[in-house]
């Protein structure tokens, strides 16, 4: 009996053993196996302790929603509202009807009305918080308060329209959300874009003069809006259509953002380029541009240019109807070279004339971004009786 007893006790003792030598083979993951490392745009190396679910992602939502995809919000806890909504109206308004998550979002300010509240963020249990190098630069010496408590910071880049600033980018992107395929693709498809607008202007040896300004920084039309140089993603645009922005000669003789008046009637630009948009102002001029704008509402707002601007008469772009309308929402997004063919096309039809950028940018949405229906004016081809 006591054998029997023996013999039974030792057969448990077995099978406990092999349970218990079973449950290796499903080990319960430590917080240090799910950590990982990324190298930002500034060159940063940071930890992150994934998986992400919760951050801060302020600026660049184009760019959020379509490499990580439609439910991208949904992880964005905290965000500056001002920045986008302060710019883009109706585009706001669609990501608030339209884009999971959007409207859950934490408004904790923004660097560009210097009401940004770190201390905010450090209540929020974020796993992430990911910056716009603009917004970086703004905070300084604060970005150490997060890191103190724990908070890594990313840092991307949108604004400097530099094919490896983008690419770095979305690669950042596409770590944190765990989306690394979606975004390569993404990035295949831009530098092949640029790719081919490359082979078509590199026999372009006289290159055409062009002239940008803002519509979003005026109030009235006897302004002239704010320029770039170098350095500036509307200024990469122009130069890789393979136009002469002239904006670069006058702040190397000048640092000033706005062109003086009778420079710009002597540089007499064979392109100009309006940067449209929208305003909180309504009373405020500037060509009205984006999302769900009617080319009649458009037109209406790009009357009386010229006769507000002492000499635009003569100017070349316009006695050729050489004028054009961009809209500000496309750029810093990963579309961009739609711009650049748009920019292209103006300067030099026909090597571009097998290219249409508008039905390229609604490609790129109705793959990428499709809850936001591409619908309004983004690109277009004013006569100078329009302004006039």
């Amino acid at each position: 009996m006591k054998k029997r007893m023996c013999l039974v006790l030792l057969l448990l003792l077995g099978i406990l053993l092999i349970a218990c030598s079973g449950k290796k083979n499903s080990p319960v993951v430590s917080e240090d196996d799910k950590a990982f490392k990324l190298v930002d745009v500034l060159d940063r190396e940071v930890t992150i302790q994934g998986p992400v679910e919760r951050v801060y992602y302020g600026f660049y939502y184009e760019n959020l929603l379509a490499i990580a995809g439609p439910t991208a919000f949904a992880k964005v806890a905290a965000t500056s509202l001002y920045d986008t909504e302060g710019y883009f109206l109706t585009l706001s308004q669609i990501y608030r009807e339209r884009v999971e998550g959007y409207a859950d979002m934490i408004d904790v300010g923004s660097t560009l009305n210097d009401d940004f509240n770190i201390e905010k963020l450090l209540d929020m249990d974020l796993d992430a918080v990911i910056l716009g190098a603009y917004q970086y630069t703004d905070l300084a010496n604060r970005i150490s308060v997060l890191e103190n408590a724990g908070i890594p910071v990313v840092v991307i880049d949108y604004t400097l329209g530099t094919m490896d600033m983008q690419r770095r980018s979305t690669e950042v992107l596409g770590k944190l959300f765990g989306v690394e395929d979606r975004a390569q693709r993404i990035i295949d498809q831009y530098i092949a874009a640029y790719s081919d607008i490359e082979k078509r202007i590199a026999g372009v040896s006289a290159k055409k003069k062009i002239f940008s300004e803002f519509h979003s920084t005026i109030n009235s039309y006897n302004e002239i809006g704010t320029s770039v140089s170098s350095g500036h993603f509307l200024s990469a645009y122009m130069e890789k259509a393979g136009g002469e922005n002239i904006m670069i000669k006058f702040m190397e003789q000048s640092e000033q953002l706005r062109i003086d008046p009778e420079y710009l009637l002597e540089a007499d630009p064979d392109i100009v380029v309006f940067i449209g948009g929208e305003s909180e102002n309504k009373n405020k001029d500037g060509v009205v541009t984006g999302h769900r704008v009617s080319r009649e509402r458009m037109l209406a707002s790009a009357k009386n240019i010229i006769p507000s601007r002492p000499g635009w008469d003569t100017l070349k772009a316009v006695q050729d109807n050489q004028i054009f309308v961009v809209e500000n929402g496309i750029c810093r997004t990963m579309a961009d070279y739609t711009i650049v063919q748009f920019l292209g096309k103006a300067m030099y039809p026909e090597l571009f004339k097998d290219v249409d950028p508008m039905e390229n940018l609604k490609a790129y949405y109705a793959e990428y971004l499709p809850s936001l229906r591409l619908d309004g004016i983004f690109f277009y081809g004013l006569r100078s009786t329009d302004i006039n």
